[in-house]
């Protein structure tokens, strides 16, 4: 059973999932203890948490007034492009490297 929520829009997240499923792993909510620590091997946790704790931060807006997320992923993933494309991609509405993968 597949279930649908809102789309991801943190950067770091998404930069994950793309690794994830260049690896091959389709992880959903029956995933195992097994595969769980298989994925774990290709991220930082902790870095991984920090750092979309980070993009999440709601801050003032630079035009207009109110708050917004710091950063968040608001293009479409459509075609296809080798995984280090599509982590350029990202990581542009990410400023900094994202450091939480691991090669």
């Amino acid at each position: 059973m597949r279930v649908h929520g809102p789309p991801l829009t943190n950067p770091v997240w998404i930069a994950i999932n793309m690794l994830f499923r260049t690896r091959g792993l389709r992880l959903g909510s029956g995933a195992t203890t097994q595969q769980l620590d298989l994925a774990e091997t290709f991220f930082d946790v902790q870095a991984a948490i920090d750092a979309v704790a980070i993009c999440d931060q709601q801050v003032m807006k630079l035009v207009g007034t109110g708050t917004e997320t710091q950063f968040k992923f608001r293009e479409t993933v459509q075609e296809e492009k080798p995984l280090r494309d599509w982590i350029q991609e990202v990581a542009i509405h990410c400023p900094g490297p994202l450091y939480v993968l691991r090669r």
